[in-house]
């Protein structure tokens, strides 16, 4: 985008699911990319795909599964769990809620957290294992260690979520890079 339009700038706000979702509510934000699964939207708000992901298991480096090169969810269905915290029905937390239902359990979730690199770092002191979206590997933590899953699970959304009209021009023209990428 910057190479077709040099003069305009983006501000990356991070937060999760809940904090982002009320930015543009409330238009602190044009635009949030949250992760799916969505609540339902009011009227006057759109949401559309931006990209998707697989998931991995973050292990403590000491697990005894931590070298496996791919585990199933049923092979780990005993285990502490650390999930993230986002409001009821949406984000990864209802990702992972599904997913382990859909492996046929109920996790015995020990710590929620409300962010990716929280998630890891209690990972990383052994509270527990955690499923996450494969860019999570980027962050790399010394205790931890990534694992593939073998189950056939959907993959993590990113969902764009704007105003239905927009006014924006500059939002405008980001939507239609997107579009034509």
């Amino acid at each position: 985008m910057h190479t077709r339009w040099p003069a305009i700038t983006m501000s990356l706000v991070t937060g999760n699911v809940q904090t982002l979702y009320a930015a543009v509510q409330s238009n602190q934000l044009d635009v949030a990319i949250i992760r799916a699964p969505l609540p339902s939207l009011p009227d006057d708000l759109q949401s559309r795909p931006f990209t998707s992901e697989k998931t991995v298991l973050a292990l403590y480096r000491q697990h005894p599964l931590a070298g496996s090169s791919a585990l199933t969810l049923s092979s780990v269905k005993d285990e502490k769990w650390i999930s993230l915290r986002d409001p009821e029905g949406m984000g990864l937390e209802q990702y992972f809620y599904d997913a382990c239902s859909g492996a046929g359990f109920q996790p015995d979730v020990v710590q929620n957290a409300t962010d990716v690199p929280t998630v890891i770092s209690l990972v990383s002191a052994g509270f527990g294992l955690a499923l996450l979206p494969a860019s999570a590997k980027a962050v790399s933590v010394e205790n931890v260690v990534y694992v593939d899953i073998l189950d056939r699970l959907r993959e993590s959304e990113l969902t764009l979520v704007c105003y239905r009209i927009i006014r924006s021009e500059v939002l405008k023209k980001f939507l239609v890079t997107l579009d034509h990428t």
